[in-house]
């Protein structure tokens, strides 16, 4: 290894061992006269100092207290990583430092008066009813209780049409709107942007807006776009949906005997609609009133509209099916004549006896 190069003999080494990271680390500063010098000659000086770093490596490996293992050989147990001011080695950073957050309107309060603004609400919390930890927010979280119970108490001075869930979705949907715009107000508070409180909770409500697809916002035209995308291609998956059901029961057998594909999903059959147990006042007050109707007029079922004259109503024969039933379906022109030759049969009955009598 001294014979490899007489050249780097010479150079002053200046190696740092690291046993924990299996490092050797040469900071020798490259001669100036191997700039001018061939590719060959620098790759030689390369080796002969990766050759030499490789044996003081190992080196001090094979100082590290050891031990025989029956399968493995000797093993030797490395040393933890040192610190960089005790010795240990300079690793460098993936990503660059973070940047200092800057302090929110609380926050800057908060240090103000002295009020510990570092304590963090835990994500769960306690649920009295249900004996579990729920999620303070997000999906089944604690604050969409007043949404999802099934008993609300309504104040005496609400209308009959009142939804309370709805009203506490339009809260929450409210208060979340409020906190978008404070946290606008933060941020451009912290990049030193010009934005007031007005502004910021303008764009947070228009960008709501564009997210609902409601208008208002920049994105607002693409956003009624993409709803009519979307209501599009509904409408023809539908179609096909329809096309290939109708495939299906077009054989003999009506699909029955059909292989099915893997994948394919179990047709399901209509199922009935029943009225919900529970329904606002309006719509029952319709219901009772349409039930108290048909049992005054004895049972007879509300048309839609007012019979014609002579189809029968309330104060009136339905005159067509009199006609027919006496007639015996042969029209009311077959009814008059029939009336017709029997008056004139007793007016001669009673003309020929008045002869005899005579």
């Amino acid at each position: 290894m001294a014979a490899s190069s007489s050249t780097s003999a010479q150079l002053p080494l200046h190696q740092h061992v690291d046993t924990a990271l299996l490092l050797c680390v040469d900071s020798s500063a490259i001669p100036t006269s191997l700039t001018a010098a061939s590719k060959e000659a620098r790759e030689e000086l390369l080796r002969s100092r990766a050759t030499i770093s490789t044996q003081a490596l190992i080196s001090a490996l094979w100082a590290i207290p050891s031990k025989q293992h029956p399968d493995h050989g000797r093993i030797a147990l490395l040393p933890a990583p040192l610190s960089v001011g005790s010795g240990g080695t300079p690793l460098p950073r993936e990503k660059p430092l973070p940047a200092k957050k800057v302090e929110t309107k609380w926050e800057a309060f908060a240090k103000r008066k002295g009020i510990d603004g570092n304590k963090k609400r835990d994500k769960l919390v306690w649920d009295d009813e249900r004996k579990e930890w729920v999620p303070r927010w997000g999906f089944k979280g604690k604050n969409k209780d007043a949404e999802d119970q099934w008993i609300h108490e309504l104040p005496q001075n609400v209308s009959d049409d009142h939804d309370p869930a709805k009203e506490a979705r339009a809260e929450r949907k409210a208060r979340k709107l409020s906190n978008d715009a404070k946290h606008a107000k933060n941020l451009a508070r912290a990049t030193g942007a010009a934005l007031s409180t007005s502004a910021a909770a303008k764009r947070a409500a228009d960008q709501e807006k564009a997210n609902a697809g409601l208008g208002g916002g920049p994105q607002s035209a693409a956003a009624e776009k993409a709803t009519k995308r979307k209501a599009e291609r509904e409408l023809r998956k539908g179609q096909l949906d329809a096309d290939v059901k109708r495939a299906k029961v077009s054989t003999a057998s009506m699909g029955k005997y059909d292989k099915q594909l893997k994948g394919e999903s179990k047709e399901k059959g209509l199922r009935r609609q029943f009225a919900p147990n529970e329904q606002d006042t309006s719509s029952e007050r319709v219901s009772q009133l349409a039930l108290i109707s048909g049992l005054s007029k004895g049972g007879a079922p509300v048309r839609s509209k007012p019979n014609a004259k002579g189809q029968g109503d309330a104060d009136l024969v339905n005159a067509r099916k009199a006609v027919r039933f006496e007639s015996g379906g042969r029209g009311s022109s077959a009814l008059a004549s029939k009336g017709a030759s029997s008056r004139g049969g007793r007016g001669g009955k009673a003309s020929r006896g008045g002869k005899r009598s005579k």
